[in-house]
């Protein structure tokens, strides 16, 4: 395993932040972890191997260590991951390790708690077992068990997500704490309306879209539990009623949970339906965009909601754990039944033909957002919750100011 080399331990606390995949560092945690760095905190990123990792620690000014941590089950794969982990968090030492996604919380928890790290945390970002049965399910079902009892704190990301997590007896209320919206926010400054813009015009015309369609959008990941099959069938709903409708989906098909095959080749095979792959920047496709679907089963608190809200686009959704956190029905959008694409295209349909509603629920969605998920916030919270944690075991002083004391 190649590694960023380590520096010598510093005064500072050190704190590790361990996730699966390098691409959501990059996509979302890049203010979280300056804002720590710039507290004064000494930061490691422990994350599988991507190009991105270097250029996140030059911009971010933290440490970051490549790891493999397989997303799907893989008992060899993670009985290594956890065993390369123990081992880089003895030579770290870290006062804090925190976790985020189902497999490098797992893990991470784990490895932190056997090597007697002093504070641990738990990032619940979503529940990927709702949508799962059978053993899968039972599994999973553990491994949450295994975190929660591991972590010291469990930090939900939305109220309808600590409800569900609370009902499943996952763990105690008291070790549960959802005072903390969002993971990271969303930043008003990128993502803004700005519709008429040279970049936007010059992306409308390169994806083939007239100035009279009217765009239904989606930004995320193609897979099954983001309710792309039902998106499907809705659309089909709306075309013969609103024939200026058009299908934008932005992300790419992804093999771990995928949609199913028909349903793909009908994406790929339908003129009115746009695929975009994989994009560094979505901010500017938002403004493509007339109403935002967002059909997915389950959700911990969705960033692409927050997103298109930030950019004035009204939301229609599933009513799902996290979404119905995210959107305000009949405020900032429309939440139908989870699976009922009937009534997801009725909402649709009613959307695009009512500008005048559009733009009052857009102006909503950009108001609650700005005010209830600035990035500034969010980590500000983030901090003072590690702080007084950190306090409780005696690792910073009162004036809260790091102490110079390894565990």
């Amino acid at each position: 395993m190649a590694t960023t080399q380590l520096r010598s331990a510093p005064s500072s606390i050190r704190l590790v932040e361990i996730v699966t995949d390098a691409a959501s560092v990059a996509a979302f945690l890049r203010g979280h972890l300056r804002h720590f760095r710039e507290c004064g905190y000494d930061v490691y990123v422990i994350s599988s191997p991507h190009p991105c990792l270097a250029e996140i620690a030059a911009d971010c000014g933290v440490t970051t260590i490549p790891l493999s941590i397989s997303r799907e089950i893989s008992p060899l794969k993670d009985l290594y991951s956890l065993v390369m982990l123990c081992l880089l968090l003895r030579r770290i030492r870290p006062h804090l390790v925190a976790a985020g996604t189902p497999k490098g919380s797992l893990l991470g928890m784990l490895a932190a708690w056997a090597v007697g790290t002093p504070v641990r945390v738990y990032k619940l970002v979503g529940l990927r077992l709702e949508t799962c049965t059978g053993f899968k399910r039972w599994l999973l079902s553990w491994t949450e068990r295994i975190t929660s009892a591991c972590a010291q704190r469990v930090i939900s990301i939305s109220p309808s997500l600590s409800a569900a997590y609370l009902s499943a007896g996952y763990c105690s209320p008291e070790k549960l704490d959802d005072r903390i919206l969002s993971s990271h926010g969303v930043d008003g400054s990128v993502y803004r309306p700005r519709r008429s813009s040279p970049e936007v015009a010059a992306l409308r015309t390169q994806l083939g879209i007239a100035e009279n369609d009217l765009v239904i959008g989606f930004v995320g990941r193609l897979t099954r539990d983001k309710g792309l099959g039902d998106l499907l069938t809705a659309f089909r709903r709306v075309q013969p009623q609103q024939p200026a409708a058009r299908l934008l989906l932005v992300g790419e098909f992804e093999a771990g949970d995928p949609v199913a095959s028909t349903v793909r080749q009908e994406l790929e095979a339908d003129p009115r339906v746009i695929l975009t792959g994989s994009v560094s920047d979505t901010s500017p496709y938002y403004n493509l965009m007339d109403v935002f679907a967002f059909p997915s089963y389950r959700e911990g608190l969705p960033n692409a909601p927050l997103e298109a809200a930030c950019t004035e686009i009204p939301v229609v959704g599933f009513a799902a754990t996290g979404t119905v956190d995210a959107v305000v029905d009949g405020e900032t959008g429309w939440l139908v039944p989870v699976g009922d694409a009937a009534a997801l295209a009725e909402r649709l349909l009613h959307s695009l033909n009512d500008p005048v509603e559009r733009a009052a629920q857009g102006a909503a969605g950009r108001q609650r957002a700005l005010c209830r998920f600035s990035p500034t916030g969010v980590h500000t919270q983030f901090e003072r919750l590690y702080r007084a944690l950190l306090a409780e075991r005696g690792l910073v002083q009162s004036s809260h100011k790091p102490i110079a004391r390894v565990a």
